[in-house]
């Protein structure tokens, strides 16, 4: 069946509904039953199993505390052990299958998920622009774990974004997928199912991430973006596209981490979280509504950040072992029990303290205590990883995803 007769759009806007997921139908609610078929009721990022959004976690998953989750669009990926297990997408939570053992971490992008096991890259779900990173542009879904080309070992991290991922090999940077927008970073906007170098960052690369149509890096304590600059996303003006490494500008202090969304990136320099790009929800936390092709400090963290998430269209902070949001809330993705949005930060209600890892989605988000795992915001696809599609403004737990 054809998925999809056009190339990728940016990350819009939702109105009254919300975008599921790109296809020939829209945005619609249409499109989302569409979508579903499509992937036979199976699993979109997942390994496979399950039976949808309200559907039970699958039977004989695997139980325990995460080390690791991440997410993006409608999904979730957790490392439990030798074991990545994902939910969301109208799946109930089960694990990935031809991943092996030794796996060090995991990427969630809107289409296709990728695990870093044994020093090597292996990726699952969608290949139609060569998100796989095997050689195929076949229009088909890989339940299983296939190995990325030229990537079987010697690889330092792994980040996945709207159709691209990208993965850090020897301080250089190498991306596959598509390219439309120039986030593949090697200078044209051909897409490719292998992985192909990015062009003109410095040497001893030390993260990155992968937004909706954008790649970040972090190089000698500088930050570099390639790809949609629409909103200002890359950190630098002008308005267009690049398909080469940008410097942002005007940050203060050297950045330790970044995080890209789908159309906002956020780094935490200086010790202070500093964000860029759309602003239409307050997702860059500076109080206002104005998008930015600068850095913007966000107003009233209280206390010391170790690591930020961005998702569509909200930010996360993980503070002094607590959570806090900012942006986008009709979903109760800033989980503080409302669902007004915020352009400030505010506390995610009920967490405690403890919280060791954040992740954020388009309009879910989730975080890893020694509780185990809980999420909030929108559970229509199963998001929540709770049984239901029912969706919750403060943290759930994740089904079968909790300390013994």
């Amino acid at each position: 069946m054809a998925r999809r007769s056009e190339e990728p759009a940016p990350l819009e806007r939702p109105g009254a509904s919300d975008i599921r997921w790109r296809s020939e139908a829209g945005p619609s609610a249409g499109g989302v039953v569409a979508r579903l078929l499509e992937v036979g009721a199976l699993c979109l990022l997942l390994g496979c199993g399950g039976s949808g959004g309200g559907a039970a976690a699958a039977s004989g998953a695997p139980s325990g505390n995460p080390s690791q989750i991440a997410a993006a669009g409608y999904g979730i990926c957790a490392l439990l052990g030798g074991e990545v297990l994902c939910w969301g997408n109208g799946s109930a939570l089960a694990a990935v299958a031809g991943l092996g053992s030794d796996i060090a971490s995991i990427a969630v992008g809107y289409e296709q998920a990728c695990a870093l096991a044994g020093g090597g890259v292996l990726c699952w779900g969608w290949d139609d622009y060569g998100q796989l990173g095997n050689g195929s542009t076949a229009e088909a879904y890989s339940a299983a774990a296939v190995p990325v080309s030229g990537l079987a070992s010697g690889v330092g991290a792994i980040a996945s974004g709207g159709d691209h991922s990208c993965a850090i090999v020897s301080g250089a940077v190498q991306c596959w997928g598509y390219n439309g927008y120039g986030q593949l970073g090697n200078g044209s906007t051909d897409s490719s199912p292998v992985p192909v170098a990015v062009q003109g960052l410095p040497s001893g690369v030390t993260a990155i991430a992968a937004g909706k149509e954008h790649t970040c890096a972090i190089a000698s304590g500088a930050a570099l973006c390639w790809g949609d600059n629409a909103n200002g996303e890359l950190g630098s003006p002008p308005a267009g596209t690049s398909a080469v490494p940008v410097a942002v500008q005007g940050l203060s202090g050297a950045v330790t981490a970044l995080a890209a969304g789908g159309l906002h990136t956020c780094v935490l320099a200086g010790g202070s979280v500093q964000c860029f790009g759309d602003n239409a929800f307050g997702e860059l936390g500076n109080g206002d509504a104005a998008s930015s092709f600068f850095p913007v400090q966000v107003r009233g963290l209280a206390g010391t950040v170790t690591s930020i998430a961005a998702g569509g269209y909200h930010t996360c902070a993980l503070v002094e072992g607590g959570v806090e949001c900012w942006g986008r809330n009709d979903h109760g993705e800033l989980g503080d029990g409302t669902t007004s949005d915020s352009s400030v930060p505010v506390p995610v209600s009920g967490l405690g303290g403890g919280v060791t890892a954040i992740a954020a989605g388009d309009f879910h988000t989730c975080a890893l205590t020694a509780g185990g795992a809980l999420c909030w915001g929108d559970g229509a696809l199963g998001e929540l990883g709770g049984g239901s599609a029912a969706g919750s403004s403060v943290p759930v737990p994740v089904s079968h995803l909790s300390a013994p």
